[in-house]
C-alpha cells in the first residue's frame, strides 16, 4: 500500500519537466487528497486541494469502481453511488461536486460510458486536431 500511495508523487516527478503538462501537475499530485486532510501525498484539506484535482478524483473513482479490472468485477451503478455518498458523508469528497456527478450518472450515464468505438473516434479526432493545429502554425510561419 505504501508503494501504491507513491504514484501521485512519481507521476508528478515524471511530468514536471514537461512544459505541455505544467497545467495538470496539481491534478497529478493531488488527485488522492481528501477534504478532511486524510488523503495523500500532502494531506491537503478542503480548499487547499485544487478544484480540478477534486473533479479528477471523482472521475477516477467512478472509472475504478464501474469498470472490471483483473482483480475485481465492475460494480453496478447503485453501488458506485452508495460509495460516493458514503465517502462524502465521511468528509472525504466535495459534496457539491459529488452531487453534480451523481446527477450526471442518473441523467446522462450513456455519455459517460467509454466504448472502444468512442476511444477510436476520439483518438482520430485528437490526431486530426493536432495535425490541423500544426498545419495552421506552419502556415503562420510561412506568411
Amino acid at each position: 500500500w505504501e508503494v501504491m500511495k507513491q504514484h501521485p508523487l512519481k507521476g508528478y516527478e515524471l511530468c514536471k519537466g514537461l512544459k505541455t503538462l505544467h497545467s495538470v501537475l496539481p491534478i497529478i499530485r493531488h488527485h488522492h487528497e481528501k477534504l478532511d486532510g486524510s488523503g495523500y501525498p500532502d494531506a491537503l484539506k478542503g480548499n487547499q486541494i485544487p478544484l480540478l484535482a477534486k473533479v479528477f478524483q471523482i472521475v477516477d473513482i467512478y472509472d475504478a469502481l464501474s469498470n472490471e479490472r483483473v482483480y475485481k468485477k465492475a460494480m453496478p451503478l447503485n453501488k458506485v453511488i452508495d460509495i460516493f455518498e458514503h465517502e462524502t458523508a465521511k468528509g472525504w469528497r466535495d459534496p457539491e461536486l459529488v452531487e453534480i456527478f451523481i446527477n450526471l450518472l442518473n441523467t446522462r450515464l450513456d455519455d459517460l460510458k467509454v466504448t472502444q468505438d468512442k476511444i477510436f473516434t476520439e483518438h482520430y479526432i485528437d490526431n486530426f486536431a493536432i495535425k490541423l493545429n500544426t498545419a495552421n502554425n506552419l502556415n503562420k510561419l510561412a506568411s
